[in-house]
């Protein structure tokens, strides 16, 4: 049994700084509305398994959800000093109702995290256990590459090892944001930590497997609920493990409109509109023998299953067409010419999306998410996603320094926007300019997920106009 060594510690300042932002709602994952609250307490106990921490908590009757969350301490400190807001030092993950402990994965041996539990009521309300603070303990490792020699060569050996780095595969996902981010990504692999890195292309249920079987090493977003399912089993049986968060949380919908649609038939505002005569003539074309066109996932990804689930679950089968693009660009390019004409046009987006980022859309009222629908009928809206960095298990053993690189890796929504803009103001700019135009750029951003070695090394490498072996010619 793993043997529970948790302790409450002071931490000073920073302590009271934690406890401070909770009770002004400023709460550990940006929630709108938090409260500390005696409801919820927790244990924490040291795993068998090096590096994880078993956090287990009392239910709550009428929680429609829990979030789990941590903070390395050393990194809340450094943040705060920083002046960056300590929030984006905050792992969690969301968990269901029905559930009443959660693995914290990938934590350091030696170093100090702080927990807390976050009992959902709403989409927009969470009341907070207390912090707790607890020390990983140690493992006796001597990780390759830790030898105080700086990063070899991409493919070449360890200094005074005589071995070579393994090459780290970044399942290369179908779509804008999960592209850039590996390109990114790769470059620091590379030119920071010295290892080769390679690309395999697909959709998210091919590479999802992949990443269990170790054909891919990592993926940098998986998106939940989509894939709730297939990542609990995948977590499971040790399959996969999270380096913690992508994006961050963001909305996602089979029913988005353009806002002019909206402006122009105000009283279509719901997915049962769908179901009136006029509106279904409205998004009907020659190819839907008189139902409404709708543009779903892309073929291939989880959201394929999920929107054809939410179209029966609605009784909308006989009112809705589906049509599943075959790509990312595909189900854009539709958007993007329906919304230029000023034509009708309904059917899937997320909130990073490209058209989703510089056009007026509409998402049609659904039934309010819950645990519940959610696991059986999904006639429901989708929760917002929380997006995940996925690796191999093997990873923090072979690459550790990636591994921890990874744990830092801080791209969210936000600066995801300046690089759209940038691309809409650059048209010539491919994913390799774009990447490095961002390295070159954010430096204040990417210099916290390195370290000091890495980023002298990837600094070099940008001035000297270097690019990643393992980049694919696109």
């Amino acid at each position: 049994m793993p043997r529970a060594i948790t302790k409450s510690i002071g931490f000073g300042a920073v302590l009271c700084l934690l406890a401070t932002l909770v009770v002004l709602g400023l709460s550990p994952a940006g929630t709108a509305s938090a409260q500390t609250s005696a409801t919820v307490s927790f244990s924490l106990n040291n795993s068998a398994n090096a590096g994880e921490v078993i956090v287990n908590w009392n239910s709550v009757r009428g929680a429609q959800g829990y979030r789990v969350g941590w903070a390395h301490y050393p990194s809340v400190q450094q943040a705060i000093a920083a002046g960056i807001p300590w929030t984006e030092r905050f792992a969690y993950t969301d968990v269901r109702s029905s559930v009443a402990s959660h693995v914290a994965p990938n934590l350091i041996g030696g170093e100090q995290y702080a927990f807390i539990i976050g009992v959902k009521h709403s989409a927009t309300s969470y009341s907070w256990s207390e912090w707790q603070f607890h020390t990983i303990p140690m493992v006796e490792v001597c990780p390759a590459g830790n030898s105080g020699h700086p990063p070899a060569p991409p493919g070449s050996a360890t200094p005074g090892t005589g071995t070579t780095k393994p090459t780290i595969t970044f399942g290369d996902l179908n779509w804008s944001s999960a592209l850039l981010q590996n390109r990114i990504a790769q470059y620091v692999v590379e030119m920071g930590y010295g290892y080769p890195t390679d690309v395999k292309f697909g959709a998210t249920l091919p590479l999802f497997q992949g990443l269990g079987n170790g054909d891919v090493d990592v993926l940098m977003e998986i998106w939940l609920p989509n894939q709730d399912e297939a990542w609990d089993a995948a977590r499971a049986d040790g399959s996969v493990i999270s380096l913690g968060t992508s994006l961050g949380h963001d909305w996602q919908s089979a029913f988005v409109i353009p806002k002019y649609l909206q402006d122009q038939y105000p009283l279509l505002d719901s997915v049962e509109d769908l179901k009136n005569p006029q509106y279904k003539r409205l998004f009907a074309t020659s190819e839907t023998g008189g139902k409404a066109r709708l543009v779903s996932c892309i073929i291939g990804w989880s959201c394929e299953e999920v929107n054809a689930a939410q179209v029966e679950a609605y009784g909308l089968s006989d009112h809705v067409l589906i049509v599943n693009p075959g790509d990312g660009a595909a189900l854009n390019a539709d958007l993007y010419g329906a919304y230029e004409r000023r034509e009708p046009w309904l059917g899937y987006q997320w909130g990073t999306n490209d058209p989703a980022l510089k056009l007026d859309l509409v998402r049609l009222e659904e039934p309010a998410y819950s645990d519940a629908c959610w696991f059986s009928t999904k006639a429901c809206a989708y929760a917002d996603a929380t997006v995940l960095i996925a690796a191999n298990p093997d990873l923090p053993s072979q690459a550790p320094d990636v591994a921890a690189m990874l744990r830092s890796w801080d791209f969210n929504i936000e600066r995801y926007k300046t690089v759209v803009r940038w691309q809409d103001t650059n048209l010539d700019a491919d994913l390799a300019d774009t990447a490095i135009w961002w390295l070159n750029t954010h430096s204040s951003v990417w210099r916290s997920w390195v370290t000091s070695e890495a980023e002298t090394a990837i600094r070099s490498a940008l001035r000297a106009g270097h690019t990643p072996n393992g980049w694919p010619q696109e």
